[in-house]
C-alpha cells in the first residue's frame, strides 16, 4: 500500500520515460492511428476518444484520419498510478481443484474422483 509520503515521480518528457515506453515510441513512430493507440493503451476505442476529449493526450486530424501523438499517450500511461492490492483474506481464498469442502454459493460441490475397488482374487 502506498502512503502519502511515497509519491510517484511525474513523467513529463521523453528522457523520463521508462525504457519499454521509449522502445514503443521508436517502434511505432511519432503518431499512431486510433486502432494502434487502442492496442497500446489497452483501452476500448470509445475509451481512447474519451481520454482525448479530456485532454489526457493529443491528436491531430490528417484529412479524415485521426493521428494520436505517441509521446503524449506514453507519458499519460507512464503517469498512471500504481495498482494497490489489499491482501486476500483467508475466507476468500480459491479452493484447489480436488477440494470438496464448502462449495461457493450457488455451485454444486466438486465430486471426489472415483476410486477403483478390486475384489480379491480367489485361488
Amino acid at each position: 500500500m502506498s502512503t502519502p509520503d511515497q509519491r510517484q515521480t511525474i513523467v513529463t518528457s521523453y528522457e523520463q520515460l521508462p525504457p519499454h515506453y521509449k522502445e514503443l515510441l521508436h517502434r511505432h513512430g511519432p503518431q499512431l492511428r486510433v486502432p494502434k493507440a487502442v492496442e497500446i493503451a489497452q483501452r476500448s476505442r470509445a475509451g481512447v476518444y474519451e481520454d482525448l476529449a479530456k485532454g489526457l493526450y493529443f491528436a491531430v486530424k490528417d484529412g479524415t484520419t485521426t493521428k494520436i501523438d505517441t509521446l503524449s499517450l506514453l507519458i499519460h500511461l507512464a503517469n498512471l498510478p500504481p495498482a494497490d492490492f489489499a491482501p486476500v483474506s483467508p475466507g476468500r481464498r480459491r479452493k484447489a481443484a480436488g477440494d470438496t469442502e464448502s462449495p461457493r454459493r450457488g455451485r454444486k460441490p466438486i465430486a471426489a474422483p472415483p476410486t477403483e475397488q478390486h475384489e480379491p482374487a480367489i485361488t
